[in-house]
């Protein structure tokens, strides 16, 4: 399905934009636990990231929009928003995302996957809600992620996806996605290369991720082109404030379509 000018806004308000190619949570039900072979293990994160404090919120519009707890390997272990809360659970070749509702500690998904030698997703697979997921990953040799393919499936309807990620300068610059083998659309970025990417949490394919999806964008993005092409091409620019560290600790959007209440810009505020 073509994207539309809806779901532009539901990306302007739901993407966190940190920076990478690539789901995330917590548990808020204690009566509800993990098996316990698949409790957070000890396994040392695929990539050595850069950032030299790990990212414990972010608030929106000065609200909180989501909060960050990691395992004793530094390892994302639960991110929670408004409305959902999400569980990591490792052992040394697998993982399994589990997402909940916040309020009505509801289990809305279930997804596990295998782990390669550097720690990285090959596949994942499982449900979401009424969908059942099948998706595997490949990765190039720097480790970056290069293609993803899947299916998805309800009692009425199988969709089989493709993306393909086009890396320059250590930064993903372009996805092109593919539905039933066709062309969908396409989006490109643009980075600051006197930036350095210090951020150690992205969101991707609707979850936050750490190093288990390939290595994150070199340097900090500074432009999207949405719908690249496409009667719904929009474009969202992105201002970064740094600490003395090189930290991001602001970023400003905004974008070629109207934003909601009026706003001039959705400012992001991070706390390490």
């Amino acid at each position: 399905m073509k994207q539309t000018l809806n779901s532009a806004l539901i990306f302007l308000l739901l993407l966190s934009v940190l920076q990478s190619c690539r789901k995330a949570g917590g548990l808020e039900n204690p009566s509800i636990a993990p098996a316990q072979s698949e409790v957070p293990a000890a396994i040392a994160p695929a990539n050595s990231l850069t950032a030299p404090k790990k990212l414990k919120k972010i608030n929106l519009l000065n609200n909180t929009f989501a909060t960050f707890q990691y395992n004793a390997a530094g390892r994302i272990y639960k991110v929670v928003h408004s409305s959902d809360s999400i569980l990591y659970t490792y052992t040394s070749t697998t993982m399994t995302i589990r997402k909940y509702g916040r309020y009505s500690k509801e289990l809305m998904s279930i997804l596990k996957g295998k782990l390669n030698a550097k720690g990285c997703l090959m596949n994942l697979s499982g449900t979401e809600g009424n969908m059942t997921i099948n998706v595997q990953y490949t990765y190039d040799a720097a480790n970056r992620l290069v293609q993803r393919t899947g299916t998805y499936s309800d009692a009425n309807t199988t969709v089989n996806s493709k993306a393909v990620y086009t890396w320059s300068n250590g930064d993903l610059v372009k996805e092109t996605f593919y539905e039933n083998n066709q062309l969908n659309y396409v989006n490109q970025y643009t980075y600051d290369l006197a930036k350095e990417n210090k951020l150690n949490i992205m969101q991707a394919h609707n979850f936050w991720v750490d190093s288990f999806l390939g290595v994150p964008n070199k340097h900090l993005r500074t432009k999207y082109v949405m719908n690249a092409g496409s009667p719904g091409q929009f474009t969202v620019s992105e201002v970064w404030t740094l600490n003395a560290q090189g930290e991001p600790t602001l970023s400003k959007l905004t974008s070629s379509l109207p934003l909601p209440f009026g706003l001039k810009s959705l400012d992001y505020t991070y706390f390490y």
